[in-house]
Parts: C-alpha cells; sequence; structure tokens
C-alpha cells in the first residue's frame, strides 16, 4: 500500500555530474545524480559495419536516501577503481566505491557535523554543501554552513584492512577529518571580515593542498551598487594537513559584486579563473591578473580594471565550464550555446595571460552540469531537456598574433621586467589554434521538468492487451521541458506492440524463428519460422508469404527442443528429442544422434559454444570448429563434442549460457593481473619505457599533451611548485595506435590504447539444480567460478 506517496517515474534530470574510474582503472565512467538517484554510466564504443560507434551503457542505478547536494570523484591510494564523494545537506559527506562483486556501491566511511557548535555563525539562510577533491587526490573539502571547511585527508598509507565481506575494497579511507572556520582566516591585506562564501577550489601544481575561496564581506544587492559596488574578495591559503594548519599564500580584493565561481587553471599556466555574470577574471600569483567583460553592464556596477572587453556579448549567470586544453575552457550558456574560450599566453617560456577569446562552437541543451570523459567526450547534464553525449574533434591551425601597440622608445633603451609584461618582447608571437567539431553521440532522455500532466485513454490498443488489464489502457501526456527543449511526453505502463493478424495454431506448443545470414550485415529479416508440437515439426518460409518448406535438411518428424544461429548467424541448428542437425541454410550439412535410451531436455547456444541437457541430468558441450577434411574441398564449421567431466551430486535441471561482450563477466584473477592478448592496456603512463623504432610511447603521449605551452619554471616558482623533473604530471588518457617492430612477446604489432572496441569476449553458462543451487560455470572448461 501507498497512502502518502508512491513514485510512478524515476527522476531523469540531471543536477550533477562527475567522471571517473568507477568500474576500473580502465574504464571511462560517467556518474550522474537526478534528485534521490544516482547512475553510473560506462563510454561503451561498438563497431556497427566498419564504423565505430560511441554510446553509454548504465552499468549502475540505486537510490539515495535524499537528494544529492553536491558530488566529486577521489582517486584512493592502492585502489583498482575510484571512490564517489556523495554530499547532502545540511552537512553530511558519504564515502562510496564499486563493488564488482555484489555489483554495486559499498560505503567506505561517513561523515556527520551537523553539532550544534558547527552551527554556530551559519546564519538563518544555510546554502547546500560543496565537495570539492585537491587534483593530485591528496585531500577533499567540503564546504557547510557559509563559513566552515571541513578538510578530509585522503591518506597515503595502510590505515586498514578490507573488510572480509568485501576483500576488493582499498587500504586507504578518509580518516582523521577537521573543520576550518574561515572567519578566522588573516585577512588583514583584504577584507575586515568574511561575511559568507560563495565558491571554494583547489589549485594545481603546489606541493601542499592549496585552496582559494571566493567569498563576499558586506552584503549588498544590485539595488545598492551606488552604495556597495566590489564587495567580493578572494585568498587563497595552503593546507598542511598532517599539522592540521593552514597558511594565507595570496589574496586580491575589490572583485564585482556578481562574482559566483572559481575555476582552477590546470598547469603549465596554473593560477585560477573567476566567474561573474559579467565578466571573466584570470589570477595568478605570479602575474598580474587578466579581466574582460562581457557586456556593458560589467563596467557600470564594478570598479574593477578589465583589461579588454570581449568580441561578443554575452551573460555568464548559469554558465558551467570545463578545461579541454590547459589554456582551453569549453563554457556552456543558460541559452545553450557552446564557447571555446581560449587563454593567450606569451611566448616563449612566459605564462601571463595576455589575452581572452571568445569562439562560437554550437548550440546545445540548457545544461545543468559538464563534465569532460576524455580528450575525446564531453558530457552535458541538463534537468531542462534531454542530457548529451558529445564527440569533440580537435584540429590544429597555425596563427600569428600581431604586435601590441607600444612607445617609441631609442636602441640604447634598457627594458625592464614590468616594460616587458606590458609591451611584450617585440617578436611576432606564433600559436597553435585549435578549432573543434561537435557530433552527438548519446543522449539520456529527461521528462523534467513537468509543467502540466493529464491523464487520457491509449488510442488504437489491441483488445488482447485491454481486456487482461484495465490499466494498459492508460496513459500520461506531459508537457515537459523548457524553452527550445520543451517537449510533450507520453507515459505509459510497459510495451503495447500493434497488432497485425491473429490466427490459431492447435497442438503446437513452442515456436522459433532462424536470422538468415544477411541479418549479420545489417538487413532485418527472419528466414525460417519452426513451429514445434509433441510429435512433429513444421518449417515455414518468411518473405511476403508464409510457406511451407516441404524439402529441407529440417527434422520433421520429431518434437523440436531449441533452434537457433550459431557463427555469426551463418549457420543454424536444430536440436530435436534425439537429433542435432546443423544446417547451411535449408541444407543439412552434420547431423548428430545421441544414445536411444536418453532424450534431449533443453538447449542453449553462446556462439560458437552449444551446452545440451539430457533427461538425465547429463550436459554436453559441443563447439563449433571449421575441420579441413581431406577428400572436401569446401571448409564448413561442424559440431565437436568437448570431454566433461562434471561430478556433481545434485542433478541438473536448467542451463542457460550467455555470451558477454560487456567486461563485466569477469573472476577475481582477471581483475588482478593479466587478461589474455584480446584486454584491454592500462592506460596510465608508465616510467618504464617501451623500446620500438619511432621511440618511446610514454614520450609521445607527454610531447601531444603539452603542445605549445611551457613549463619553464623560476627559482620562486619551483619552490612553490616543485622541480618540473620530479615526477610526470597525471595526464589524460588519449587514443594512440602505434606501430611497434620490437620483439616483445607481449604486444602485437598494432597497439590499441584505451580502445573499449576491443573488450574481451567470454562466454559462460548458467547451471540450475533440483536442490535448488545454482552455480556459474566459464566455458570451455566449465569450471565453477559462482554459487
Amino acid at each position: 500500500m501507498y497512502a502518502l506517496y508512491k513514485e510512478l517515474h524515476p527522476p531523469t534530470g540531471v543536477e550533477h555530474c562527475a567522471s571517473g574510474s568507477i568500474t576500473d582503472r580502465a574504464d571511462h565512467n560517467i556518474v550522474t545524480a537526478a534528485g534521490s538517484t544516482l547512475r553510473v554510466y560506462k563510454l561503451r564504443k561498438t563497431l556497427n559495419g566498419s564504423e565505430i560507434e560511441e554510446h553509454l551503457e548504465q552499468v549502475l542505478e540505486c537510490e539515495l536516501f535524499g537528494n544529492l547536494s553536491s558530488l566529486a570523484i577521489a582517486r584512493l591510494p592502492k585502489s583498482k577503481r575510484d571512490a564517489i564523494l556523495l554530499a547532502f545537506k545540511d552537512a553530511k559527506l558519504s564515502v562510496v566505491e564499486f563493488d564488482p562483486e555484489s555489483h554495486s556501491l559499498n560505503t567506505v566511511s561517513l561523515h556527520y557535523f551537523e553539532d550544534e557548535e558547527t552551527k554556530v555563525g551559519s546564519g538563518a539562510e544555510v546554502k547546500p554543501p560543496l565537495v570539492r577533491v585537491d587534483p593530485d587526490h591528496r585531500c577533499a573539502g567540503m564546504l557547510i554552513y557559509n563559513t566552515k571547511l571541513v578538510i578530509l585527508p585522503i591518506q597515503q598509507g595502510d590505515i586498514r584492512k578490507a573488510s572480509k565481506k568485501s576483500p576488493s575494497h582499498s587500504h586507504s579511507s578518509t580518516l582523521h577529518s577537521y573543520i576550518i572556520d574561515l572567519t578566522t582566516l588573516d585577512l588583514t591585506s583584504v577584507a575586515d571580515q568574511l561575511l559568507s562564501v560563495r565558491d571554494f577550489n583547489f589549485l594545481f601544481g603546489y606541493n601542499n593542498p592549496t585552496v582559494s575561496i571566493l567569498f563576499e564581506t558586506v552584503p549588498t544587492c544590485a539595488g545598492r551598487i551606488a552604495t556597495f559596488k566590489d564587495t567580493c574578495c578572494f585568498v587563497t591559503a595552503s593546507l598542511d594537513i598532517s599539522q592540521k594548519i593552514h597558511a594565507v599564500v595570496w589574496a586580491d580584493r575589490g572583485l564585482p559584486l556578481d562574482c559566483f565561481k572559481l575555476l582552477p587553471v590546470p598547469k603549465p599556466l596554473g593560477g585560477i579563473l573567476v566567474f561573474t555574470v559579467n565578466s571573466l577574471i584570470y589570477f595568478s600569483q605570479s602575474y598580474p591578473h587578466f579581466g574582460i567583460s562581457t557586456n556593458s553592464l560589467a563596467e557600470k556596477i564594478s570598479k574593477f580594471a578589465y583589461r579588454s572587453k570581449a568580441s561578443v556579448v554575452l551573460t555568464l549567470d548559469s554558465s558551467r565550464a570545463c578545461f579541454m586544453a590547459p589554456d582551453q575552457l569549453l563554457l556552456t550558456l543558460k541559452n545553450g550555446q557552446i564557447y571555446m574560450v581560449s587563454m593567450v599566453t606569451e611566448s616563449p617560456g612566459r605564462d601571463m595571460v595576455r589575452g581572452i577569446t571568445f569562439d562560437l562552437m554550437a548550440a546545445s541543451v540548457q545544461s545543468s552540469s559538464v563534465c569532460k570523459l576524455s580528450d575525446e567526450f564531453i558530457f552535458l547534464g541538463s534537468h531542462l531537456g534531454n542530457s548529451l553525449l558529445l564527440q569533440c574533434t580537435q584540429k590544429l591551425e597555425t596563427m600569428t598574433e600581431p604586435l601590441p601597440k607600444r612607445k617609441r622608445i631609442s636602441s640604447s633603451t634598457f627594458l625592464d621586467e614590468f616594460d616587458l609584461e606590458l609591451f611584450g618582447s617585440g617578436v611576432p608571437t606564433t600559436s597553435l589554434s585549435t578549432s573543434y567539431t561537435f557530433k552527438v553521440c548519446d543522449s539520456i532522455i529527461n521528462t523534467a521538468p513537468i509543467t502540466n500532466i493529464t491523464m487520457g485513454e491509449t488510442a488504437n490498443i489491441a483488445e488482447e492487451f485491454s481486456a487482461k488489464d484495465a490499466s494498459s489502457k492508460i496513459e500520461l501526456v506531459c508537457c515537459s521541458g523548457y524553452g527550445k527543449n520543451g517537449s510533450l511526453c507520453i507515459l505509459q505502463r510497459g510495451i503495447k506492440p500493434q497488432i497485425v493478424s491473429t490466427f490459431e495454431l492447435p497442438g503446437y506448443t513452442d515456436m522459433f524463428t532462424l536470422l538468415s545470414p544477411a541479418e549479420y550485415e545489417g538487413a532485418s529479416s527472419h528466414s525460417y519460422l519452426i513451429l514445434s508440437a509433441d510429435d512433429h515439426t513444421m518449417v515455414l518460409q518468411t518473405g511476403e508469404e508464409m510457406a511451407e518448406v516441404d524439402q529441407s535438411g529440417f527434422m520433421t518428424e520429431e518434437r523440436t527442443v531449441f533452434a537457433g544461429n550459431i557463427c555469426n548467424n551463418e549457420y543454424n541448428i536444430q536440436v530435436t528429442t534425439r537429433h542435432i542437425v546443423m544446417l547451411e541454410k535449408s541444407d543439412q550439412i552434420q547431423k548428430l544422434s545421441i544414445p536411444e535410451e536418453r532424450r534431449i531436455y533443453s538447449c542453449s547456444i553462446a556462439d560458437p559454444f552449444l551446452v545440451v541437457l539430457l533427461d538425465n541430468g547429463t550436459v554436453k558441450l559441443f563447439k563449433a570448429d571449421h575441420i579441413s577434411k581431406e577428400n572436401s574441398t569446401q571448409d564448413k564449421p561442424c559440431l565437436v563434442e568437448k570431454p566433461l567431466d562434471l561430478r556433481r551430486e545434485s542433478k541438473i535441471v536448467c542451463i542457460s549460457a550467455y555470451t558477454d561482450r560487456s567486461g563485466l563477466f569477469v573472476t577475481e584473477s582477471s581483475l588482478d593481473g593479466c587478461h589474455g592478448d584480446d584486454t584491454l592496456m592500462d592506460v596510465q603512463i608508465k616510467q618504464e619505457p617501451i623500446d620500438s623504432e619511432s621511440g618511446d610511447i610514454s614520450e609521445f603521449v607527454i610531447t601531444k599533451s603539452t603542445r605549445n605551452l611551457h613549463s619553464t619554471l623560476d627559482d620562486e616558482d619551483e619552490l612553490l611548485y616543485g622541480s618540473s623533473d620530479a615526477t610526470v604530471p597525471s595526464l589524460p588518457s588519449i587514443n594512440v595506435k602505434a606501430e611497434l617492430k620490437s620483439s616483445t612477446s607481449s604486444m602485437k604489432e598494432e597497439v590499441t590504447l584505451d580502445d573499449p572496441v576491443s573488450t574481451r569476449v567470454t562466454h559462460w553458462c548458467a547451471v540450475g539444480y533440483d536442490n535448488g543451487t545454482v552455480e556459474i560455470c566459464q566455458l570451455p572448461q566449465f569450471e565453477v567460478v559462482f554459487v
């Protein structure tokens, strides 16, 4: 009974999204949150003829105990997959991990900060918590009660042993969290007080976790611009997690009152972007800031010193952004337009930003969240329309930028560092410009927001369905979406097929269809329809009209137990109570018989394997192999019986074979180590070089990622950020194919990195016993892997 509440349809509007390796380190996953529903998708590539198609495959869906306020992805040490950080209001955090054994999310740790002491000073309006993760995954932070920052260290050692129930869990967890009261920060250089934090984020490239905090000092609004204009500031603090202390590194004041978002800039540029409604401002600790106004209101409501004006007129409120490259930003606006924002830097060897450009790329859905899945794919989550998976194709172009105007000086005048920053070095700047094209690969249907709904009767429903269930006649019509994403959604219970014709088949108890070889090439057609009775079989050939086949290789004098296709649908299999027949179209090419005292009870196919169950519980396994005969010029497959040693105390009563192409069915040994030749290679860049004639693969990937940006560091930067030669930075995965002519036996000539098309195909069989036990066996060894 549902006296108070019943959910007719799960929420579909995506509010939050993040990307990571949730199911496995080699997978590209997207985590979406829609209300209280959390879904995990996997990027899947499939072959459609000669073309490769990309789509999203949902691998997990779970209900949460409350609406999600924020989420983030963290990489725990010594873990085979990433963890998900879930924040709930008012101040609760849950860290969960995917468990491949139970195919569910298991809780790693729970954190609760809703005590009365923490609530002091929060004010009447408490904003939902925000959770962020350090780029190097050293810690996570959660903003609660407007002015409190929770730090959760991600420990770097074996803190605890995995539980006996979930041995696949990592040996590390988020422990010893502590709270920083942001009102106690040393803000004497920028402000008198910290009233409320609007956003925070961790920065790239520092030896210690470093967080930037955007806050306002005085409450104001658009109606009080004459009195208070620039009321926002930001401060950057370095965190010492082990000692639980922090120190202010740098800060700035006098930011416009409409600042709302911070976005860290990856290295080698570093720094942070501040989003306002009417402008975009870049800050760096080593160089002067650069601000660009995006409309005429920016200079009217603020005294901030903008360097230039954008060539386009737009507002950035409700915008979402993610970095495609260290100097390029994908920006989606509230009207659905997609811009590529490029930061022009000094060259060579300088990271000072001297220009920001906006290029309109496309128009898409109005986004509520955006994340980068890989170098090629972007996910746009929306609660106003369908969420989209976009493929981004980039094209590099060389462009030479004109010199800035400079004052006339004599040849003997010495240019100091300040003059070089203002006027440049006097050498024309040549850089690589990247243009993008977008393609919609997949979409997630969204029925929200629903503005109106009505109930009606389904039109043209078949009488066979309406007579059985009266509720099948009812459907809901909804007005959903917003603006250009508005639509009419029809919700109905179950599938309602349109029945073309109905006729009776007296005496027939089962039927099977056989595909023609053209089906494998993409044509949708069936060649035969087999009707099975208790003592005979009727074979009908399909077409414009169905006609009975009189003379063929099919067995018509016995009851058909099973019929199907094998060898990529090129051949037909018919299994009767006493025979197994293999046919090419209707021509019989092989016929196998079983002992006279036995009968075939059931059968199942997992191409190229055929599993047969006899009436006494005996299981026989056959495989379709191409065996060339000496006196035959044709190489046709035939069924070969594989010996099995099945010694079971209970009787087998049912079987079901399965071919897995998704990669979800794997054994524990496969997860820990080698899979074989067809297994995906590790995407992570190793320090160990792979010798080949073309050089080191790792060097090729790093060169392709860094492009024309320079990471030269002076002595001061080296103290702050560390030496660039110390470690290889964590780079996004890149799909490359390298022709290796090495004699390495563990690799083929053509090596594909991160290619989901080459997922290993495995074969399994589920076995049921008369005592209720169910086993999953791996073919062809028929080895029990799950009970």
